[in-house]
């Protein structure tokens, strides 16, 4: 039977600090990716030696070869016959223990039926007996931040969060990008805007407020701005270029996240919504401003000293809300550019 819910158990710990061979089944999306980087870098950095091992979605793979000190990097396929190829590569791998990062089913099946001995995962989601220590995180007072979470499933024993490592991408990744969209990153000044989100209209900022915003860039502070996003982002993008005027950059859809996190770099600022593109722009050290709704700011803001979040004081912050909630457009049409402009004045100066 697997044990009951628990803060990180003294077993939980010592099968951590003793693993041989160590499998981190990694978060699905590119904002909890950068979330957990704390955590796996401060436990990379207490066992410099142990083998750690990423299963991840193809499309983080490039991510996380940006990371150091990380060994092997799999793939985490998708549809059945992907989950089957998957087990059987885990499986071929021979760890002893397997950090399950995500919350799904699927994530701790595989470790499962692979037979790594050890499976240290959050409970519920039907999976409880997959595990072998269900480790419930100590969410309470200043350890709000989704970050934590990563913390107690590696078994850290710390009263502050690990400072977010600084990624350094390559800058060249970026360059052919720019250069195509007729911008030299080394002559152009340049902002992003990231006026889409994966969770849809319930965590996108009023197209209008990204273009009032656009406009003061450009016309103010005399910045080219881009749009930036995924190709699922390139209408929206659009949206919010034709109500600038047309001179913004759409670049939606037409980068990896490297050459996305190399752009970013050279930026001068980033205006993002809840999105993997606020939490990238934070991890290369670019200044960047948060747009927040109905989503809670204390769960999921952005890491680091170079950023600024604006949100709705009387909303009460969710985790879970629905894809196209009338409530959470609301709140985001009620937070006006002013505010988000002063943010920006507050951090760049």
């Amino acid at each position: 039977m697997p044990a009951s819910p628990e803060f990180v158990s003294a077993e939980a710990r010592d099968r951590l600090n003793t693993a041989q061979n160590l499998l981190v089944c990694g978060v699905n999306w590119l904002g909890d990716a950068v979330m957990s980087l704390p955590a796996l870098t401060a436990f990379r950095a207490r066992h410099p030696d142990l083998p750690i091992t990423l299963l991840v979605r193809r499309s983080l793979m490039p991510f996380w070869r940006c990371v150091p000190g990380l060994g092997q990097i799999l793939e985490f396929e998708r549809g059945w016959q992907g989950t089957g190829r998957t087990r059987r590569r885990v499986q071929d791998g021979a760890f002893d223990v397997a950090v399950i990062q995500p919350h799904s089913f699927r994530s701790a099946w595989i470790p499962f039926r692979a037979g790594i001995p050890v499976r240290i995962g959050l409970p519920g989601h039907v999976r409880d007996y997959l595990l072998t220590h269900r480790i419930q995180p100590h969410l309470e007072g200043g350890r709000m931040h989704q970050a934590w979470e990563s913390v107690d499933l590696f078994g850290l024993e710390l009263d502050t969060l690990p400072p977010p490592p600084y990624l350094d991408p390559p800058l060249d990744a970026g360059r052919r990008v720019l250069t195509a969209a007729g911008l030299d990153p080394d002559r152009n000044r340049m902002a992003v805007l990231f006026p889409g989100a994966a969770r849809g209209p319930s965590k996108r900022w009023p197209v209008r407020h990204f273009a009032e915003i656009g406009r003061r860039l450009e016309r103010e502070s005399g910045l080219r701005v881009l749009l930036a996003g995924t190709a699922e982002d390139r209408d929206v993008c659009d949206q919010v270029r034709e109500a600038m005027g047309g001179g913004a950059v759409n670049l939606a859809g037409q980068t990896d996240v490297i050459e996305l996190a190399a752009i970013l770099k050279v930026c001068m600022l980033v205006v993002a919504n809840d999105s993997g593109g606020l939490h990238l722009a934070s991890a290369v050290g670019t200044p960047v401003v948060g747009v927040f709704g109905l989503t809670d700011p204390a769960r999921t803001a952005p890491l680091g000293q170079t950023s600024r979040v604006v949100s709705d004081p009387l909303t009460c912050g969710s985790r879970d809300i629905a894809r196209d909630s009338e409530a959470a457009r609301q709140v985001l049409e009620r937070i006006e550019p002013d505010r988000v402009w002063t943010a920006i004045r507050e951090l760049t100066g």
